[in-house]
């Protein structure tokens, strides 16, 4: 059973340690999304991205939430 507490885990577990394919880690977003997690009130979902110099150097970020 996933709750909040061990969702993230769940989720980077799903993924797989070190993994580089995006495409591997969109389609493990997606289904994490449809799962139910024990102690959510609400599910909503936000993609975002964008070029940031964080490091000083321009680099694409991205980001899910859930």
């Amino acid at each position: 059973m996933i709750t909040v507490m061990n969702a993230e885990s769940y989720l980077k577990t799903k993924i797989g340690e070190g993994t580089v394919d995006i495409k591997n880690v969109w389609e493990a977003f997606k289904a994490f999304s449809k799962e139910s997690v024990e102690g959510e009130e609400e599910r909503e979902l936000l993609f975002q991205c964008g070029i940031y110099n964080f490091t000083g150097e321009k680099l694409f970020h991205f980001d899910f939430v859930r």
